[in-house]
């Protein structure tokens, strides 16, 4: 879970227009989902879904913090969600690829971490992910 939990280094906040409490409300909930404080980082996470149902950076890391419970459906929902709001970022599928791949849906897995290298073809964690998929299903 290590490569989901590191991915938030340096979030990529300019994909939404947020307010600036919504940006540092968000970066407190990804400073704590860093440090693996995940409760108080989802609390975060669904106080912006509050106020905002579909921002797609909170529902995105509510979904990575859903990863980490192992709750993979719920997981998928979100990702769902954060790929209605904006279709184009390439971790939202590469995301939902690792949850379909936990669930055994393995052609809905690579079908999303195809999606993700399409949307950014040198995303090494989707190539990454595909290719140990492609090679465990041999």
């Amino acid at each position: 879970m290590s490569k989901i939990k590191n991915q938030y280094k340096n979030p990529f906040l300019k994909t939404q227009a947020l307010s600036e409490n919504q940006k540092k409300l968000l970066n407190k909930a990804v400073q704590l989902q860093q440090i693996n404080n995940l409760f108080e980082a989802k609390i975060i996470c669904k106080t912006i879904l509050d106020a905002e149902p579909n921002n797609a950076e909170a529902n995105h890391l509510l979904g990575v913090i859903f990863l980490q419970f192992d709750d993979y459906s719920g997981a998928i929902e979100l990702f769902n969600k954060a790929i209605i709001s904006n279709s184009k970022n390439a971790i939202y599928y590469s995301n939902k690829g690792t949850a379909l791949q936990k669930l055994m849906k393995f052609d809905e897995a690579i079908s999303c971490f195809d999606k993700a290298i399409a949307l950014k073809s040198d995303y090494m964690t989707a190539l990454y992910n595909r290719g140990n998929l492609r090679f465990e299903l041999k």
